[in-house]
């Protein structure tokens, strides 16, 4: 962000809101963002106050409240800044959103993980 490295943990789920916020367009249903993060909770109204921690932990990190904005069901990254994602390259597939299962992540490790040599 305006040109420097963000201190984010990668295993933490702010950065992986971030990161599938910037891989998917930079705007999703919050109900997406939800599946994706598999934030804890057995009801609809637990699940939106753990999204709405991660969502306010994001904007700790990034300094700027409104750099994530919701409203309407949907969660946006402001277009006032200008986004590049660093994401590790093939021989750090695995590093990708470290310690995450959730299916958007292992199919983004699927498509950049290196071909293993058929034998």
């Amino acid at each position: 962000m305006h040109g420097e490295l963000l201190p984010l943990r990668p295993q933490r789920p702010e950065a992986a809101l971030l990161v599938l916020l910037l891989l998917k367009g930079r705007v999703l249903r919050r109900e997406r963002v939800q599946d994706a993060l598999d934030l804890p909770g057995s009801n609809e109204n637990t699940r939106r106050k753990a999204l709405s921690r991660v969502v306010g932990d994001l904007r700790e990190v990034l300094g700027w409240p409104g750099s994530v904005l919701t409203g309407d069901g949907l969660l946006r990254l402001s277009t006032e800044l200008k986004w590049v994602l660093h994401t590790p390259g093939p021989e750090q597939a695995e590093r990708f959103c470290e310690g995450r299962v959730d299916p958007w992540v292992e199919d983004w490790r699927l498509q950049h993980a290196p071909l293993s040599p058929i034998r």
